[in-house]
């Protein structure tokens, strides 16, 4: 087990070096690793405390701090004591039974001194005080015991003296919430402090985060500042974004330096707000085809969509605010199943719809938007014509349409052939009738058989026309007498 090694104490200088080649100065309390070299400097000693052994080094030398170590002179520290004869002497005169001033010799003319120069001899004191009769003196007579009395004295300073200027400061700090956390209004007062003297304001909060200002005394001993609370240095929460300070209490402190020159303070208490969720508004994924179109089909018999406004992060009592195009402003204060669930909001298409969170420490929320999509919910029509010779079919719609192909299109007594169009809106087929037919031929397109773009299913159409593709018969008679054919 590796010994505890604590300096206990140094007389004069000393470092450790450790395995680094790094130098450092130490102090008593400190503690030294093996594998360090203590360094003495010259006159200095240095005692260890190895795991309550106290060891002393002195002297100029370096010494490996191992678990081993040897002190440099043996010797316990409890028998270390000044080697003066004089000393010693005295010790043993204090340690007699006898009167101390009886022991010492009687002063001499001259200081003692020995044989280096040094005073180190023991001085007699004579008796300062003698047994006397406190009532009566030699050449004096005894007065009468009475109290004197004396004239009042008022005491009065001296030119020299500065008196003492009463003084104080308090100081008070608006309650932050984010309309107002880029600059809050710090307020006080103060009494004998100098006009121009700064103000020192740090307002911190519960978590030991701090942020600081300054403010100026003015001519009647007021002050007055803003004290940025946000990340950034401007006047732009929306774009900053962020205090600085956690929400809660705070703590504001002003310090200011007096007419006597001493500082005073005063602090004070504010409450922080500042933060509250953002709204997201979601619209109801009602374009099943993603052609950023709604169709009749998507939106129902009631032709609108559901705008769902999410208040996650928000508190009971907050108040939600939307609106709707230009109209009038709906506010609804939140509940637990609102926060939990959401505000449902019915939106026609291209209504733009907008929400805002507010809440009772004056907080306002960046104001989320979203605009539905567009809608086409009239379904295409068709007309279907045929040409006077039967021989070609065209169909008309009313706009561009898709889905649309031959395989759509039915025709009684006859078939179509080659079904083209250039523009989605018009196109051609050519039509043979059947042969060997007198009779209608009919070309129709039955109802939801195409759709338009939007996905509108569309109406149907037909057409006929008379044909005959019978071929002519030739009937040859003879009459009777065989003179006519």
């Amino acid at each position: 087990m590796e010994p505890t090694i604590i300096v206990n104490s140094i007389t004069g200088q000393a470092e450790i070096r450790n395995a680094n080649g790094e130098i450092q100065a130490i102090q008593a309390g400190d503690n030294l690793a093996l594998g360090d070299v203590l360094v003495i400097n010259q006159d200095s000693i240095v005692f260890l405390d190895v795991d309550g052994t106290i060891l002393p080094f002195y002297g100029e030398l370096e010494v490996d701090v191992v678990a081993n170590m040897q002190p440099t002179q043996a010797f316990d520290i409890d028998d270390v004591a000044l080697n003066d004869p004089a000393v010693a002497e005295m010790l043993a005169i204090l340690d007699g039974d006898g009167d101390l001033l009886d022991e010492l010799e009687a002063p001499a003319a001259g200081a003692g001194v020995d044989e280096d120069g040094v005073d180190d001899s023991l001085v007699r004191l004579s008796r300062i005080v003698e047994t006397t009769d406190p009532l009566a003196f030699d050449g004096f007579e005894q007065a009468d015991a009475t109290t004197p009395t004396f004239d009042p004295v008022t005491a009065t300073a001296l030119d020299n003296e500065t008196p003492i200027v009463p003084s104080s400061i308090d100081v008070a700090m608006a309650d932050v919430y984010s309309g107002n956390m880029f600059a809050v209004p710090v307020t006080g007062t103060t009494t004998g402090v100098a006009a121009g003297s700064t103000v020192i304001i740090t307002v911190t909060d519960q978590n030991g985060a701090s942020v600081s200002g300054t403010a100026t005394v003015q001519a009647d001993g007021s002050y007055q500042t803003e004290i940025n609370l946000t990340s950034l240095n401007d006047s732009t929460p929306a774009q900053s974004g962020e205090p600085v300070l956690t929400d809660g209490p705070l703590t504001v402190t002003a310090v200011v330096t007096d007419l006597n020159g001493s500082p005073i303070f005063a602090d004070n208490e504010a409450d922080m707000d500042a933060t509250i969720g953002t709204p997201v508004i979601t619209l109801e994924a009602a374009d099943a085809n993603e052609d950023g179109i709604y169709n009749a089909a998507e939106l129902g018999e009631d032709g609108t969509i559901n705008a769902t406004i999410s208040v996650a992060g928000s508190e009971v009592g907050d108040t939600l605010t939307y609106r709707v195009n230009e109209g009038e402003p709906v506010s609804v204060v939140l509940t637990e199943e609102n926060i939990a669930t959401g505000i449902v909001v019915a939106i026609a298409p291209e209504a733009t719809i907008t929400a805002q969170l507010s809440d009772p420490a004056g907080n306002e929320s960046v104001v989320a938007s979203a605009t539905a999509l567009p809608a086409d919910v009239i379904p295409p029509s068709l007309e279907i014509s045929i040409n006077e010779d039967a021989s070609v079919v065209t169909f008309t719609f009313s706009e561009e349409v898709t889905g649309f192909d031959a395989t759509d299109i039915d025709v009684d007594n006859g078939t179509i052939a080659n079904l083209t169009t250039s523009d989605n809106i018009t196109w051609t087929a050519d039509l043979t009738p059947a042969a060997d037919f007198e009779g209608d031929v009919v070309v129709s397109v039955e109802n939801d058989s195409y759709t338009d773009l939007a996905g509108n299913n569309g109406t149907g159409d037909s057409a006929e026309i008379t044909v005959d593709t019978l071929a002519p018969s030739l009937e040859i008679s003879i009459n009777e007498d065989a003179s006519v054919v």
